[in-house]
């Protein structure tokens, strides 16, 4: 049975309150309208995850809430995850292969660069940077998490808020 990755990047974040820690930063306007534009992008591919993971930064669970409110997704069944925190894409995938198997279809919110190391340096895939609100989403064909790589990817799309197609660019 296939496995479904989402990885987004968190909602663009406000940088008005300069005594904040980086990790307390709030979205900004821009971030605010973008995360749900998002979510509506997504529920339109019927996207329906068996759980969500995110970073503890502020802008991440901000950006994955407004995400899972327009997908009916529960916000109390959003697992927040400190090791997804600035993470890199070699502790990205090793988080990913440990991801429990009875999961089909997940959702991981973080952060450059690590998503988008991930995306380009690890899977070899063409893109330069994703950008605030920005989706890549893989399709693996494997029955489990510990398989993958770059050769068990059978989809890879991407999508971002000023993408002005209604449908994510095909990365294959």
């Amino acid at each position: 049975m296939p496995k479904k990755l989402l990885l987004i990047r968190h909602a663009k974040s406000s940088w008005k309150q300069i005594e904040l820690d980086d990790h307390d930063r709030p979205l900004n306007h821009r971030g605010k309208k973008d995360a749900p534009d998002t979510g509506n992008r997504l529920k339109q591919r019927n996207t329906l995850p068996d759980i969500i993971y995110t970073s503890t930064a502020t802008r991440t669970v901000l950006t994955a809430k407004a995400i899972c409110k327009v997908l009916d997704f529960s916000p109390c069944k959003i697992q927040l995850t400190p090791e997804l925190y600035h993470a890199s894409s070699a502790e990205l995938i090793h988080f990913i292969k440990r991801i429990p198997n009875q999961f089909s279809e997940v959702i991981i919110f973080g952060h450059n660069p690590g998503l988008t190391d991930l995306a380009s340096d690890i899977w070899n895939l063409p893109i330069l940077n994703i950008p605030t609100s920005g989706v890549i989403e893989l399709i693996f064909e494997i029955s489990s998490w510990q398989g993958i790589d770059r050769k068990s990817i059978q989809s890879a799309k991407f999508d971002f808020p000023k993408n002005t197609s209604e449908k994510p660019i095909n990365l294959l």
